[in-house]
């Protein structure tokens, strides 16, 4: 009789953690479709990740019906151990099927942007538990029928053991909720003043696998390490937050920018994903440049078209470079589109930039001989434009090139050249505030659009004069447009070691570069038209040296191996003070 007794008691055991866990894996599997739509998420197609968790949480709820019933049956006497361990089989093969799927990779990839949750892996712990449920009512079917009469487990026995098999897989799946969590954001901190000054004290030491991707932000600056983008303390190099370079699975990177060094600034990322047949899908990730806080994502498929640092609350976007292209302006706090319209009709993608309260785009149409700047108010959209003074020359070229070369603040700076021409013909500053322009004296050798890395314009500063002029140098001073010349400089730098928009820098009322090469590379340090010093670089003498200015320092970026050594990934940066 005592065994008779326990097998009933044990068998109202096995039903009831049946039970709680059958109840824990709808309550896990309906969590992970109501949390589907990853947080800040703007746009983006989530149908496949839609369809399998929807239909992951309506075959969860049949089944845990189905384990109710046969566990029901089971409290009243009847013999279940055959549909016991069917459904045993059938959980497990859904179980497997839930994790090696292709439909579930799909699933997962539509989600892999950030602020979503492990949405997809909850779903599959669901099966888990509900396989574990299917297990615990085997056991209960295989035990002795109790005989008539025989009391079964105790209710509060029974409650209990349903209590806390439903905790148990919501307490995993909240575990893993947490665990999967990527924000490392911290507290903002005081922005210390940028240098007036190149200092000579090495503060500080840093390694980075991007040469083009060190970008003055918040209180410092950040890095783009390949999978990481980090963000350290421009004054100490101390690492404030990192985040993933990779704003979703299999898309590649397109650029790290920031909107400045204030207290509201944003880090934006950009990636592009591609596909056969030439087809592209880009996204862009905001990240507060102060505390490293994920601001929003947006995925419909636009991409940015600004210098490293832009100082306005909204950048130039467009969409579909090479085919219907769109243009318009995104708001770098929200994420948000504030307009967009179709691009003009000779629209190349090269002739696109953010000014600080424009959005600047260059129509130039080669069989009607003519160049002109539609200016856009960033907010608003409202347009103005300019059309600007073609020579003669050029209209009877049977190309007219025009390419934005550099920006800063509210003016652009445009070349334009006939595909006969080898040097760049002429030269336009553009002031997009009140829609004028004025020509630039002489032929200009800036670099081209296309020779720019991730649009990496300069900006205060662009060397005209090609770098193989041995004695001097020529810098385009924008906002103003007025040219400088440096005599006593040479600058040797080979193809694209030092990125344009940090090969001369502005420190206060100085300028500086770390590319000056006299049998060593040289730091040189330039008031007005003189140089006022000349040391060998921090870098070394056979290394040259981007430099820029952050809060707290002046930044040099060290592009490492000899000048006749292959060029190697990485480099070193300096915090000088």
């Amino acid at each position: 009789m005592r065994r008779t007794v326990s097998d009933a008691v044990w068998r109202g055991i096995w039903v009831a953690c049946a039970a709680g866990l059958a109840i824990g894996a709808v309550l896990i599997a309906l969590y992970a479709f109501v949390s589907r739509r990853p947080d800040r998420l703007i746009g983006g197609d989530l149908t496949s990740a839609t369809t399998f968790l929807g239909a992951s949480l309506a075959l969860v709820c049949v089944v845990a019906l189905i384990i109710a019933t046969v566990g029901l049956l089971m409290i009243r006497g009847r013999e279940m151990a055959v549909p016991a361990a069917l459904l045993l089989f059938a959980c497990a093969g859904v179980t497997a099927w839930v994790y090696l799927a292709d439909v579930t990779d799909a699933a997962r990839s539509a989600l892999s942007v950030p602020g979503a949750g492990p949405v997809i892996s909850i779903a599959q712990l669901s099966w888990l538990v509900l396989a574990c449920s299917a297990l615990a009512l085997l056991a209960g079917s295989v035990l002795p029928q109790p005989e008539s009469g025989v009391r079964g487990a105790p209710f509060v026995l029974v409650a209990a053991c349903v209590i806390v098999t439903v905790i148990v897989p919501i307490a995993v799946g909240g575990a893993a909720v947490a665990r999967a969590s990527d924000e490392t954001s911290v507290q903002a901190v005081p922005i210390p003043a940028v240098p007036t000054t190149v200092g000579s004290q090495v503060a500080y030491r840093l390694e980075s696998a991007d040469p083009m991707q060190v970008i003055p932000a918040g209180p410092g600056f950040v890095t783009n390490d390949g999978d990481r983008v980090t963000a350290y303390d421009g004054g100490t190099g101390a690492r404030r937050w990192t985040t993933s370079a990779d704003v979703r699975d299999n898309c590649s990177s397109n650029g790290v920018r920031s909107t400045g060094t204030t207290p509201t600034s944003v880090v934006l990322i950009g990636c592009t994903e591609y596909f056969e047949d030439d087809v592209t899908y880009s996204y862009i990730t905001g990240v507060d440049a102060m505390t490293g806080e994920h601001l929003w994502t947006n995925a419909e498929n636009w991409t940015v078209r600004a210098r490293a640092v832009t100082t306005g609350a909204a950048v130039a976007v467009l969409r579909n470079p090479y085919g219907d292209t769109e243009i318009g302006s995104l708001d770098a706090r929200t994420g948000a589109i504030l307009w967009s319209r179709s691009a003009p009709s000779c629209f190349d993608p090269v002739g696109m930039a953010t000014a600080d309260h424009s959005v600047v785009v260059v129509e130039s149409c080669q069989e009607r001989g003519r160049v002109a700047v539609h200016v856009f108010e960033a907010t608003t959209g409202n347009e103005r434009r300019v059309r600007l003074a073609v020579s003669p020359d050029l209209v009877a070229a049977q190309r007219l090139h025009a390419e934005i070369f550099a920006v800063n603040d509210d003016s652009v700076a445009i070349q334009m050249w006939p595909d006969d021409e080898y040097s760049r013909e002429s030269a336009v500053i553009v002031n997009a505030a009140n829609a004028t322009y004025r020509s630039h004296p002489g032929d200009v050798s800036a670099p081209s659009t296309s020779d720019l890395q991730d649009d990496r314009y300069p900006g205060p500063l662009t060397q005209l004069v090609d770098s193989s002029y041995p004695d001097y140098v020529e810098l385009l001073m924008m906002p103003g447009g007025q040219t400088r010349r440096i005599s006593d400089v040479r600058m040797t730098v080979i193809d694209d070691d030092v990125a344009d928009d940090q090969l001369w820098a502005e420190i206060g009322d100085q300028v500086a570069t770390a590319a000056s090469f006299d049998e060593n590379y040289e730091l040189v340090v330039v008031s007005g038209d003189t140089i006022v010093e000349r040391r060998s670089s921090p870098c070394g003498d056979e290394t040259a040296g981007g430099i820029t200015a952050v809060p707290g320092s002046v930044v040099l970026v060290c592009y490492p191996g000899r000048r006749d050594e292959p060029r190697r990934r990485g480099v070193e940066i300096l915090g000088l003070r």
